[in-house]
């Protein structure tokens, strides 16, 4: 989990995840980027949860995310924005499940607008998101905010340090991966 001033979600998204139905252990990761709203305060009322230092230097979202992949453990990461709560008990199983059947190489999930949202915000939602007919016909449409992929290709192929947005795009179109949208 990446977290910047996420004060107002990190709780629900931490609960939510802890909540989950998944037929494998395992353990929650998060990265605070220097949040100055209570985040970081707010990370050290879950025990449970690992703390991973930010990387030095200047934000830049690879540099966080490989560092993070980096210092975790196991054999699949999965992703999830602070400010992205997954919806659902069963989201997580969802999401690992085509990588370990072997159909997959990356895995993302629908995302849902806020209900206060503005009007474009939801059509951009819809249209990405949806049912996936839409996004299915463009080249290696990608969302890290909610996904999944093997830690072995997330070290062998790392996200672009040097970017400051589109990492996951940049990522896909490197890498190839058979792309799953659950």
């Amino acid at each position: 989990v990446r977290a910047h001033n996420d004060m107002r979600f990190i709780a629900r998204t931490l609960n939510s995840i802890a909540e989950q139905d998944c037929a494998l252990p395992f353990r929650v990761y998060v990265c605070d980027d220097g949040s100055t709203d209570g985040t970081a305060e707010a990370l050290r009322t879950f025990p449970d949860v690992v703390s991973i230092a930010r990387p030095a230097g200047k934000y830049r979202p690879g540099r966080t995310l490989n560092h993070m992949v980096r210092n975790s453990e196991g054999d699949v990461v999965v992703f999830c924005n602070a400010d992205a709560p997954p919806v659902g008990r069963d989201w997580l199983q969802r999401l690992i499940s085509p990588l370990l059947d072997g159909t997959a190489d990356a895995t993302f999930a629908s995302q849902l607008p806020r209900p206060n949202a503005q009007w474009l915000v939801r059509k951009d939602h819809l249209r990405a998101f949806g049912d996936g007919t839409i996004s299915a016909k463009w080249d290696r449409f990608f969302s890290l905010a909610s996904s999944a992929a093997l830690r072995s290709d997330l070290l062998g192929v790392p996200f672009d340090e040097s970017l400051r947005y589109s990492e996951d795009v940049d990522w896909v179109r490197r890498r190839k991966p058979r792309v799953v949208y659950v």
